[in-house]
């Protein structure tokens, strides 16, 4: 078996793997961190993240190799390089940021040279985005990119139900009519919050205050 035979084995296994691995996972944040987790380890690079976007806007969800200043950056639709992707749904492959259109994209203090960008696609729209780098030159080669292809894929499918059980869970907590959190909610809080102190040995205040005429403001509202 040569050198490219054993990479593309190596990649099938990593992509059943993670297949695998996120297969029966429900919650959108493990989901994240398993792939970014699995990701990291097959291919060589110095940084992989995970970001989501939704209405709201674009959040950060899941990161490893980088420093905390990742963390500080304000994600936005705005940005070039998540503009770029939002508008096109394409990928980008970039072996020298610094001859790039996107050079100035990089956030303070991140040492980026080469990078690839997958679109996470769910119902033809971009719900989410793959992210890997380095710190070097030309880092990646066209195995990387087919890799995250397919990942992104199977992401797409994780992300997609994980998204509807976030809604349907969210469903249980909210009342549809207001929007805001419900009884069963605060009886979920309450508990997690006695189990907290009864774990920590910790002291515990519940308050309670009455609201004269709540009720007919609730009916008219």
């Amino acid at each position: 078996m040569d050198q490219k035979d054993s990479i593309d084995l190596k990649i099938l296994k990593a992509i059943f793997g993670i297949a695998r691995s996120i297969g029966s996972e429900l919650e959108l944040e493990k989901v994240c961190d398993l792939i970014v987790e699995k990701v990291f380890k097959v291919i060589n690079c110095n940084g992989c993240a995970i970001i989501l976007v939704d209405e709201k806007g674009v959040k950060l969800q899941s990161e490893i190799g980088f420093g905390k200043s990742i963390r500080e950056v304000e994600f936005r639709k705005e940005m070039p390089i998540i503009k770029y992707i939002l508008s096109t749904k394409n990928k980008l492959f970039i072996g020298d940021i610094e001859s790039s259109y996107f050079k100035y994209s990089v956030p303070r203090g991140e040492k980026t040279i080469s990078m690839i960008c997958i679109p996470i696609i769910v119902k033809e729209e971009v719900k989410g985005i793959i992210y890997i780098d380095s710190k070097k030159t030309n880092a990646f080669s066209s195995r990387h990119e087919y890799f995250l292809n397919i990942l992104a894929h199977e992401i797409s499918i994780a992300i997609e139900r994980a998204l509807n059980y976030k809604q349907i869970k969210e469903l249980t907590v909210i009342d549809e009519l207001t929007g805001v959190f419900n009884r069963r909610k605060f009886d979920i809080d309450l508990r997690d919050a006695l189990n907290e102190a009864i774990r920590y040995i910790k002291s515990l205040s519940l308050l309670m205050i009455d609201i004269d005429n709540f009720k007919k403001y609730n009916d008219l509202h």
